[in-house]
């Protein structure tokens, strides 16, 4: 059977021997009691039952739309120009009427490269100060490595 709380509208379906008559149910959703009454069944003539596969489906016809409301009309936004600059003339370089020379190398700050070439120049002095204690101190390096022997007799410098 099927019931229906009348607070909330929530359907429940309930077999016939759960619902005692003249016992409240409480719904699950708002918690309501009420005693729901058993619906008598309704004869109907066999010739008006069809079999469920040809029974016809029917559809309830869409709601009427509601009338149409017509879009409010906004005012148009003001657009304003910012005034142009006396001083500002965009620079064309294809352009024949611009009266100002290209820029020359000499107005052009030097370039910001004397850190990199300091790093150069330490590494080359590094490099040849090892080099250097390498040949200078090769008894010495022999002596505390003695792979190292076959290196110094590789280059002549033993």
């Amino acid at each position: 059977m099927r019931i229906v709380c009348p607070d909330c509208r929530a359907a429940y379906e309930v077999p016939e021997q759960r619902l005692a008559p003249g016992k409240a149910v409480r719904c699950a959703r708002c918690g309501h009691e009420w005693a729901p009454v058993a619906a008598a069944p309704i004869a109907v003539p066999e010739a008006a039952v069809l079999p469920p596969a040809a029974a016809p489906a029917v559809v309830p016809p869409p709601p009427p739309l509601p009338p149409e409301v017509p879009a409010p009309v906004l005012d148009e936004p003001k657009l304003f120009a910012a005034p142009r600059l006396a001083a500002y003339r965009p620079r064309n370089v294809d352009s024949v009427d611009d009266e100002r020379p290209p820029p020359r190398n000499d107005d052009l700050p030097p370039p910001r490269d004397s850190g990199v070439m300091l790093g150069w120049v330490a590494s080359l002095v590094v490099l040849v100060a090892l080099g250097w204690a390498g040949f200078a101190f090769r008894v010495a390096i022999m002596a505390a490595w003695p792979p190292s022997q076959r290196l110094y007799v590789a280059l002549g410098l033993h």
